[in-house]
């Protein structure tokens, strides 16, 4: 049974997140970077903390190679952690760590 605790949340200018309830020990942190110009755009989450309420999420946006060949078609990259947590809160707050170089 999912259910979603937090709706698209806009932390950052270009990059958002959502906390959906899994079980009652388990949730699931999405990020998604908004509106990149190819397919050759990513986002992966490079961590995950959680202690009590509190959800540190550390993640990287990848871009294409200058040289690659990517479709342009405007996309949302996403990136999924899964993960059990000691008790499931109402609401969580989220701090979004950009680890991009």
């Amino acid at each position: 049974m999912e259910r979603v605790i937090d709706q698209w949340n806009y932390v950052q200018q270009d990059v958002s997140y959502q906390v959906v309830k899994l079980a009652k020990d388990k949730i699931k942190v999405t990020v998604q970077w908004n509106s990149t110009p190819t397919k050759g755009h990513k986002i992966k989450i490079q961590d995950v903390i959680v202690i009590e309420n509190k959800i540190k999420v550390v993640y990287k946006k990848i871009y294409p190679n200058g040289d690659s060949i990517n479709c342009q078609v405007i996309t949302n990259s996403t990136d999924s952690w899964e993960g059990s947590v000691d008790g499931i809160y109402e609401d969580y707050t989220v701090t979004l760590s950009d680890k991009t170089n």
